[in-house]
């Protein structure tokens, strides 16, 4: 395979990865943690995000990853630190959008 052949094949894995990426916000801070009765775990960030024209999302109770979520958002909450939130492609961003994964910024 010759160089535009390698060139070209690591252009389309960089590509096809970049398009199967979930919507993911830029650094926001956590102002609110609330726990439901439910379950439920609701976070009330200090702005709306970019990806929803909202400030609350959910760790939602039913999910496998939800303790560890749930870890990291009060460990940012203490921390002052920032947080990127990442939902569903298909979500339309209702109120209390569920999340599927939280990182804390450095």
């Amino acid at each position: 395979m010759g160089l535009k052949g390698v060139v070209g094949l690591l252009m389309s894995i960089i590509i096809s990865n970049q398009v199967v990426a979930e919507p993911t916000s830029g650094p926001v801070k956590i102002a609110q943690i609330r726990p439901y009765v439910s379950g439920d775990i609701y976070l009330h960030l200090e702005a709306n995000t970019d990806i929803c024209p909202m400030s609350v999302y959910r760790i939602p109770a039913e999910a496998k990853g939800a303790n560890q979520m749930y870890s990291a958002a009060l460990a940012a909450m203490m921390a002052d630190k920032p947080v990127r939130i990442e939902i569903l492609a298909a979500n339309v961003c209702p109120w209390g959008q569920a999340i599927q994964s939280i990182y804390i910024v450095k």
